[in-house]
């Protein structure tokens, strides 16, 4: 996965594992060996999801910690990577190369429909960020080919219609805070879709649930 509007930031690190990475939800050991083979052998800090919308500012004292209750991370530290984990719900991926301030959010259902993005950019501008160059990707999620919901979902998003355009909705939140439409960009894969590629917990239907980590950082010598 590529976003053509970092391509100019060498500096920025950024990525989702695969399900040939294996699950990554549980298993700190399996996550360490991945960033490891990578060449990114470098302290991170995941966000412990609970679909709500708490965002965290973090620095190299939060280094390889899960931070619970939290849905969302930034940081203007360099050399530490914010990690989430998805099995469905979108990684948006933040970067103000003006700030040089990154912000990683985990936006499922529950989290669009309260608007996430705002509160990530709400913190991003405490920290002097989230200004006219704020650059935002939206990764993998579950598209509207398959995201089938019930009335009573339906309902929070204003509609009567059954399937939901989560990543519509979130483009549409962040043109209403002030993101330019050039500095956004959405992924456009689907991890229903793509069976061999990603986890889904809607498509696989399991127990426990397997997932990729999405990353971001910035590199520095």
């Amino acid at each position: 996965m590529k976003f053509r509007i970092f391509e100019e930031y060498p500096e920025l690190k950024y990525g989702i594992s695969e399900k040939s990475d294996g699950a990554m939800k549980f298993d700190a050991k399996r996550r360490d060996a991945y960033f490891s083979q990578l060449g990114k052998a470098t302290p991170y800090v995941l966000a412990d999801v609970v679909h709500g919308t708490k965002i965290a500012a973090i620095d190299m004292g939060n280094r390889g910690s899960a931070l619970s209750d939290t849905d969302g991370l930034i940081t203007q530290v360099g050399n530490l990577f914010l990690t989430i984990t998805v099995a469905d719900c979108f990684p948006v991926y933040f970067y103000d190369p003006a700030a040089r301030i990154i912000g990683l959010a985990h936006a499922g259902w529950r989290g669009v429909s309260k608007n996430i993005v705002k509160e990530v950019i709400k913190v991003l501008k405490k920290s002097g960020g989230g200004g006219e160059n704020l650059l935002v990707g939206i990764g993998p999620g579950i598209r509207e080919c398959h995201f089938e919901v019930k009335e009573e979902v339906a309902k929070i998003f204003g509609t009567k219609e059954k399937f939901i355009n989560l990543s519509g909705i979130i483009q549409g939140q962040l043109g209403g805070l002030g993101v330019k439409t050039g500095n956004i960009e959405d992924s456009g894969e689907c991890t229903f879709c793509l069976s061999d590629k990603y986890f889904s917990y809607r498509r696989d239907k399991l127990v426990q649930v397997e997932a990729m980590i999405g990353y971001i950082g910035i590199k520095h010598d």
